[in-house]
């Protein structure tokens, strides 16, 4: 009766459950053309479910026999379970039987998002089988990725390792995070977003582009280095030649990107590239504004002394309102003393004047003024800084307290 099922032969079928009474609806069947002389030609996944121990419905559902299995479901449960606790719908997810699950999931719509007590779910199964068909069946029916997308048979994982474009591309745009964003992105955007790196050297053997800039001026590079992607950004600038925004787009840029990632091992492989380093972003900040928030200075030093290395210039301001790096990071909330003295080594103006203090002090007014306020130890880090770069108008302070 299996040969029948299998051949979606409905007369033979019909005429056989006449004969085998009851015993046609037991789970008491193997799905016998795997085991044929046949099965070099029969068209097969590698199975990760058993063939034995499964009910008529199931060899059906396998073999895409849909007119054989709407004749099976007069008799036996929709929701029959193999000897594995596994339904009629993960032997067609398994195999790619697009017909068979259409005609479940029309019956059964719940069947899609339920998260069954096996190991493997149907969308794990679908991309075993390289079906993105059946991916897109089920994802219509509101199947959740998010339930089944860690562990050991992650469906992203298993794309990648199989190279299979198709089923990787839809699997990302049904990630949660794929789900909230809002802007156009791309594919590589989509898998850096979701946290997917692995994906990305498949997306880009099929040809995604890796130049795209998003409504919100993100690109793939963005990404990744605001993730600290180190190996990303390294494949990324490998592929372009060109990797920055162009000038005419106030935004963030490359060299904002660098100093996002706060890596030394970023910012080295980014001024490789030709971009602007004196850049600066929509609010008119340089790059080095975003490694205000860096906690280990020898890190911060490090990218700094990179981007000075690459023509920055530490005293530049975009307009006259605004304060110079030295003036940031001395106006800062944790001041990073060594980084100060770094700025000073390399030039940077200490009488720039400071914006946004009330008084229109120079940046030497505003340590000096900390200094004489508090004498204790919180401000030794600024008291050897004054010593070291400003001694006669510190010996000025100590004379008047």
């Amino acid at each position: 009766m299996t040969k029948a099922v299998v051949e979606n032969d409905v007369n033979t079928v019909k005429n056989l459950i006449i004969n085998l009474k009851e015993d046609f609806k037991k789970t008491i069947f193997t799905i016998p053309i795997l085991d044929s002389p046949d099965a070099a030609t029969h068209k097969q996944t590698s199975l990760l479910l058993s063939t034995t121990g499964l009910s008529l419905l199931h060899i059906a559902a396998f073999e895409d026999s849909l007119e054989t299995f709407i004749l099976l479901e007069n008799y036996i449960p929709i929701d029959i379970k193999s000897a594995d606790s596994y339904l009629p719908i993960h032997y067609a997810c398994l195999n790619g039987s697009v017909e068979c699950l259409t005609y479940i999931l029309v019956r059964n719509p719940e069947q899609a998002k339920i998260i069954y007590k096996t190991e493997w779910q149907c969308l794990q199964l679908a991309t075993a089988a390289n079906s993105p068909e059946v991916l897109q069946i089920l994802f219509d029916y509101h199947a959740d990725l998010k339930a089944v997308m860690n562990g050991a048979n992650d469906p992203i994982g298993r794309s990648i390792k199989q190279k299979n474009v198709e089923c990787l591309k839809l699997l990302l745009k049904h990630c949660p995070m794929s789900l909230r964003n809002t802007q156009n992105m791309t594919l590589i955007m989509l898998a850096l977003i979701n946290n997917k790196p692995d994906a990305i050297p498949v997306l880009i053997d099929a040809g995604v582009d890796l130049s795209f800039i998003s409504s919100d001026n993100q690109t793939a590079l963005s990404l990744a280095c605001f993730q600290g992607q180190v190996e990303t950004v390294r494949l990324i600038c490998q592929k372009l030649d060109n990797i920055d925004l162009p000038p005419t787009i106030k935004s963030k840029a490359a060299v904002h990107w660098l100093c996002e990632s706060k890596s030394p091992e970023i910012a080295r492989i980014i001024l490789e590239k030709d971009i602007d380093v004196n850049r600066v972003d929509k609010d008119g900040h340089l790059g080095p504004f975003y490694l205000l928030d860096v906690a280990e200075s020898d890190v911060l030093i490090e990218i700094l002394e990179l981007l000075v290395n690459a023509g920055l210039k530490i005293d530049s301001v975009a307009n006259p309102s605004m304060n110079t790096l030295l003036g940031d990071y001395v106006t800062g909330i944790k001041k990073q003393y060594e980084v100060i003295d770094w700025l000073l080594s390399q030039g940077a103006n200490i009488d720039a004047p400071l914006r946004g203090i009330s008084n229109e002090q120079t940046i030497a007014d505003f340590i000096l003024d900390l200094i004489s306020k508090d004498m204790k130890e919180s401000s030794l880090g600024l008291m050897k800084i004054a010593q070291k770069w400003i001694p006669e108008r510190l010996g000025k302070i100590r004379m008047q307290n």
